[in-house]
């Protein structure tokens, strides 16, 4: 936006050069600026330089089939078909197609979170063929051809053959590696150089985030054409009269309101001076720091602060009147319930193994096997300690085992079949192992599992299942997943289930509470289940008890019973709709009735939303209303929404780092959204309107002086003042009284009543941000009239004689 507004005063400037006015004098600010902006621009290139040059001078061994050794080579001097050993804790050099592993089996474990933000642990596997390929005399007889899919920035497709030994092998996402990940838990492993520099998967992706546009800035722009065009229509009026003498005839009216524009362009180009934008720059970026050294909004427990990842999204944050995301804790603790004739039995939490807070005296230190369907029992146990993507992590020194999950679900449910008997140990590419309790002897046996396949866990299957043969030679497909997709395929034999606490964090209910006071309508998107979505609902005060509720479910028959009583005396409205019946609703023809059904009710809650429906929703809501948005959100599930929406903050999470690297705001806690927009959001728009209405003050007394002079010259556009003065006048002179104006400390005394909405003053509106009453006429006439009155004392004083 500031690099457009550059651009009329740059216009300005080089007409100037075409009239009476001193052009170099005029020029200077314009020069200054841009000067500044160069420097600016030529630091961050020389960091980023010195960031490439970093990256690029790093070593990895390369194999010298001449030498039959490895042997250290720049990154940057790496080419496609060298072949590369990565140690454990090294970052890959260039994108590989993995050949084998310290592990037999051709196995790796890799960290992706500097490329999706993930930081769970992935599996990675070798083709068989390639997987003996253990050290250099192997290497010295490994000779094959790759053809492989042009470079594109997809990080979860690869598509490639693999020529060797005469025959062909299919080539998938398992056996590339990418660059910028980093090799965990195996210690080494060797892969042949695919893609190299900008070809890599990493540097296809690195593009510039979308641009986002405040409502201030567009303000700027307004009023400055505006300007500009009123004092044409203003100088045409005055010509109207025959005098046929002056510079410009009258009788073409057009073309002199055409050219007093131009004149207009060069005279009165201080009413907004380019030096307003650096100085508006200047206080966001004070206004960043602020943000970010905010200690009310810093959790010591995870070391971490709250941070402003862009400056030019501040005042936005107390301008907000819709706001949807999720709100959710993410302290996942897990509670397992048996599937068995009889009652399951009641539980207390106990805090003795961080998570995992279950106790049922039936079941805990292999008690279940008395049960009379302990077999029933073993087999849930033994599905919950199988079917999962986690990875085992052996301490060295006292040989604990942690685990490596793409999800908290998953390490609870791992967890979990541990405290109860069932310890996950080991796995590999081909088996799974198990220290396990026998329901027939009742003695802890170790048992392993041979893993034919794995069907991952996806947002449109939303389950997982795998495939293994026991000791006893049998097979057995083992499924989890969602409820609603789970009992449509109960042809196989229910074993179980299990709840997952999702822990609310601490105040986020007052939060709720108080953002909705300060007029921001709430909406929830979240992948839970309806039932889940609507306790969460009541435990954060989104709903209440005399609220009626708009279920809207293709099953919703079997749900009714959770509408709450008393619906008759309800006046407010909240509705809840599923991912399913989302999909329709976000049809072409049928996206407007939603939205205004929607948006008559005070609460909305869409369930089971996948991370494209939450983004839909963000934008329909955006479109629709024409409004700011806000989208806050703590997983990669929640980066479409978050970029689609006006301003994007991320809750930080356990589930990666991405929706951080892809929002304007981030945020240890939900809480801290209070403090975040009703206080930092409330002063930051205040200032920022504030700062501007004074720069219009002091320019507007300085410019009719300026008008009034042209009254007295027939419009000869001849200055009232020295060139170089009028250069300084919002350089020099008046540009630090304006900047210290921001932090006024008259607004700040306000903070603690800001986020306690009924202790605010009468006097102090609850929201300007959102009614933008800075910017409305009644906030600026009352200035221009001061102004008027100052211009008049100045210039009739000067013009006495």
């Amino acid at each position: 936006m500031y690099r457009l507004l550059n651009i009329p005063c740059l216009v300005s400037y080089l007409n100037r050069f075409l009239s009476n006015l001193g052009g170099f004098s005029i020029a200077f600010p314009l020069a200054v600026v841009i000067a500044a902006t160069m420097a600016k621009e030529a630091f961050e290139d020389w960091r980023r330089r010195n960031q490439n040059v970093e990256a690029n001078n790093r070593l990895a061994e390369v194999y010298d089939s001449k030498k039959n050794i490895f042997v250290e080579t720049k990154w940057k001097k790496l080419i496609v078909g060298d072949i590369v050993n990565v140690k454990k804790d090294e970052y890959f050099p260039a994108d590989l197609l993995f050949l084998s592993s310290s592990y037999e089996d051709g196995i790796c474990y890799v960290e992706t979170s500097n490329l999706d933000g993930e930081t769970n642990l992935k599996l990675k596997h070798a083709l068989d063929v390639t997987s003996s390929l253990q050290d250099e005399r192997s290497l010295s007889h490994f000779k094959a051809v790759t053809k492989c899919e042009d470079p594109n920035e997809n990080l979860y497709s690869f598509i490639g053959t693999l020529y060797y030994s005469g025959k062909q092998y299919a080539l998938s996402p398992q056996q590339l590696l990418l660059r910028d990940s980093k090799l965990q838990n195996t210690d080494f492993v060797y892969g042949v150089v695919i893609f190299t520099g900008h070809d890599t998967k990493v540097m296809q992706n690195a593009i510039d985030p979308p641009s986002k546009r405040t409502v201030t800035g567009s303000v700027f722009f307004g009023i400055m054409t505006e300007k500009d065009v009123s004092m044409g229509k203003l100088t045409r009026w005055y010509l109207r009269p025959d005098i046929t003498e002056i510079y410009f005839n009258p009788k073409q009216p057009y073309l002199a309101s055409f050219l007093h524009l131009l004149t207009d362009l060069m005279l009165y180009g201080y009413l907004i001076p380019i030096s307003l934008y650096i100085s508006v720059e200047i206080v966001k970026v004070v206004q960043c720091i602020f943000i970010s050294q905010d200690q009310e909004m810093y959790y010591a427990e995870a070391d971490r602060p709250a941070h402003a990842r862009t400056s030019h999204l501040n005042e936005d944050l107390g301008q907000r009147d819709d706001r949807s995301g999720e709100f959710f804790g993410k302290e996942a603790r897990e509670t397992s319930v048996i599937s068995t004739p009889d009652e399951v039995g009641k539980t207390s939490s106990h805090g003795a193994v961080k998570g995992f807070n279950f106790m049922d005296e039936r079941i805990m230190n292999g008690t279940w096997v008395k049960e009379p369907h302990s077999d029933m029992i073993q087999m849930f146990f033994k599905l919950l300690a199988i079917c999962h993507p986690a990875i085992p992590d052996v301490h060295e020194e006292t040989g604990e085992i942690s685990y490596e999950a793409e999800s908290p679900d998953e390490a609870a449910f791992v967890i979990a079949a541990r405290e109860l008997s069932f310890e996950f140990f080991s796995r590999s590419r081909t088996s799974i192992s198990l220290h396990e309790v026998d329901h027939e002897t009742r003695r802890k046996v170790d048992r392993v599992y041979e893993l034919l396949h794995v069907l991952e866990f996806s947002s449109s299957r939303k389950r997982m299942s795998v495939i293994v043969r026991d000791e006893e030679n049998k097979l057995l497909l083992l499924s989890k997943g969602a409820d609603s997709v789970m009992f449509e395929r109960l042809r196989v034999v229910s074993s179980g289930a299990t709840a997952i606490e999702d822990k609310l964090q601490k105040g986020v209910p007052e939060c709720i509470n108080n953002l909705a006071k300060a007029g921001i309508r709430l909406w929830v998107l979240t992948g839970d289940k309806m039932e889940t979505a609507i306790n969460i609902g009541y435990a954060c005060s989104l709903l209440t008890q005399g609220m009626k509720q708009i279920m809207i479910s293709l099953d919703a028959a079997e749900i009714v019973a959770l509408e709450k009583q008393n619906d008759r005396t309800s006046v407010e409205f909240g509705l809840i709709i599923d991912g399913k019946s989302l999909a329709f609703a976000l049809n072409k023809n049928l996206e407007k009735s939603f939205f205004e059904l929607a948006s008559s009710c005070d609460s909305v809650i869409c369930c089971r939303s996948s991370p494209k429906q939450k983004a839909l929703v963000t934008r329909l809501v955006k479109e629709e209303t024409g409004k700011i948005t806000l989208a806050i959100g703590d997983g990669a599930n929640d980066v479409g929404m978050i970029q689609e929406a006006n301003t994007g903050i991320e809750i930080s999470g356990v589930e990666g780092m991405q929706a951080a690297m892809s929002s304007d705001f981030f945020n240890a806690q939900f809480h801290f959204l209070e403090r975040l927009l009703l206080l930092h959001g409330r002063w930051c728009y205040r200032r920022i309107s504030m700062m501007i209405c004074y720069f219009f003050y002091k320019n507007i007394t300085f410019g009719l002086t300026l008008f009034w002079f042209e009254t007295h010259s027939a419009f000869s556009a001849q200055p009232a003042y020295n060139d170089w003065y009028m250069s300084t006048y919002n350089v020099f002179f008046t540009a630090l009284p304006v900047i210290a104006l921001a932090p006024d400390l008259e607004w700040a005394s306000l903070g603690a009543a800001v986020l306690n909405l009924g202790e605010l003053p009468a006097s102090v509106d609850r929201h300007p941000g959102q009614a933008e009453i800075v910017f409305k006429a009644e906030a600026f006439l009352p200035r221009h009239c001061k102004s008027v009155l100052l211009f008049f004392s100045f210039f009739i004083v000067t013009a006495l004689p």
